[in-house]
Protein backbone atom coordinates (compact mmCIF):
# COMPACT_ATOMS: atom_id res chain seq x y z
CA UNK A 1 0.00 0.00 0.00
CA UNK A 2 1.35 3.28 -0.91
CA UNK A 3 2.13 5.93 1.89
CA UNK A 4 -0.11 9.05 2.28
CA UNK A 5 2.91 11.42 1.21
CA UNK A 6 3.34 9.22 -1.98
CA UNK A 7 -0.28 9.46 -3.01
CA UNK A 8 -0.32 13.53 -2.65
CA UNK A 9 2.90 13.62 -4.62
CA UNK A 10 1.65 12.13 -7.76
CA UNK A 11 -0.76 9.43 -9.15
CA UNK A 12 2.29 7.10 -9.61
CA UNK A 13 2.87 6.94 -6.30
CA UNK A 14 6.43 8.87 -6.14
CA UNK A 15 6.74 11.30 -4.11
CA UNK A 16 7.71 14.86 -5.10
CA UNK A 17 11.09 16.39 -3.73
CA UNK A 18 12.49 19.45 -3.25
CA UNK A 19 15.82 20.26 -4.97
CA UNK A 20 18.29 22.31 -3.54
CA UNK A 21 20.47 23.58 -6.44
CA UNK A 22 24.01 24.73 -5.05
CA UNK A 23 27.94 25.76 -6.74
CA UNK A 24 31.04 24.49 -5.79
CA UNK A 25 33.02 27.93 -6.19
CA UNK A 26 36.47 25.84 -4.47
CA UNK A 27 37.39 24.88 -8.01
CA UNK A 28 38.33 26.83 -11.33
CA UNK A 29 35.18 26.08 -12.84
CA UNK A 30 32.31 26.05 -10.22
CA UNK A 31 30.91 23.03 -10.38
CA UNK A 32 26.47 22.78 -10.28
CA UNK A 33 25.38 20.37 -7.61
CA UNK A 34 21.50 19.52 -6.66
CA UNK A 35 20.01 17.81 -3.44
CA UNK A 36 16.82 16.26 -3.22
CA UNK A 37 14.54 17.13 0.26
CA UNK A 38 11.24 15.96 1.73
CA UNK A 39 9.98 19.33 2.00
CA UNK A 40 10.35 23.16 1.02
CA UNK A 41 11.28 23.77 4.92
CA UNK A 42 13.82 21.25 5.27
CA UNK A 43 15.09 22.73 1.68
CA UNK A 44 15.35 26.25 3.17
CA UNK A 45 17.48 24.24 6.63
CA UNK A 46 19.70 22.99 4.06
CA UNK A 47 20.43 26.21 2.19
CA UNK A 48 20.62 27.85 5.15
CA UNK A 49 23.60 25.66 6.80
CA UNK A 50 25.07 25.90 2.99
CA UNK A 51 25.24 29.27 3.61
CA UNK A 52 26.60 29.49 6.92
CA UNK A 53 29.03 26.46 7.27
CA UNK A 54 29.86 25.95 3.69
CA UNK A 55 31.17 29.50 2.69
CA UNK A 56 33.07 28.18 -0.75
CA UNK A 57 29.21 26.79 -1.62
CA UNK A 58 26.65 29.43 -3.67
CA UNK A 59 23.23 28.50 -2.72
CA UNK A 60 21.49 29.11 -6.51
CA UNK A 61 17.93 28.11 -5.93
CA UNK A 62 15.03 25.87 -4.85
CA UNK A 63 13.21 23.92 -6.86
CA UNK A 64 9.40 22.71 -6.10
CA UNK A 65 7.99 19.54 -6.91
CA UNK A 66 5.28 21.11 -8.97
CA UNK A 67 7.92 23.23 -10.49
CA UNK A 68 7.50 26.44 -8.44
CA UNK A 69 11.14 28.09 -7.90
CA UNK A 70 12.76 30.20 -5.01
CA UNK A 71 15.30 32.14 -5.94
CA UNK A 72 18.14 33.41 -4.07
CA UNK A 73 17.43 36.97 -2.95
CA UNK A 74 13.98 35.26 -1.12
CA UNK A 75 16.23 32.49 0.08
CA UNK A 76 18.75 34.82 1.37
CA UNK A 77 16.31 36.98 3.29
CA UNK A 78 14.84 33.77 4.91
CA UNK A 79 18.51 32.83 5.97
CA UNK A 80 18.82 36.36 7.12
CA UNK A 81 15.21 36.09 9.35
CA UNK A 82 16.24 32.58 10.54
CA UNK A 83 19.55 33.81 11.69
CA UNK A 84 18.24 36.52 13.57
CA UNK A 85 19.74 39.49 11.57
CA UNK A 86 16.37 41.01 10.43
CA UNK A 87 16.99 43.33 13.26
CA UNK A 88 17.75 47.25 12.01
CA UNK A 89 20.49 47.27 14.60
CA UNK A 90 22.12 43.99 13.79
CA UNK A 91 22.08 44.20 10.11
CA UNK A 92 23.89 47.81 10.24
CA UNK A 93 26.49 46.21 12.81
CA UNK A 94 27.07 43.35 9.93
CA UNK A 95 27.51 46.15 7.70
CA UNK A 96 23.91 44.41 5.48
CA UNK A 97 22.33 48.26 5.36
CA UNK A 98 23.52 50.47 2.56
Amino acid sequence: MLGKASLIGNQLGVEMKWKLFTSDERVQRPVPSSFEFESRHIAMSAAYLCCTHMLDMSVLCIEGPNGERIEEPEIQAWCLKKAGLDSGDLQLMAGLMA
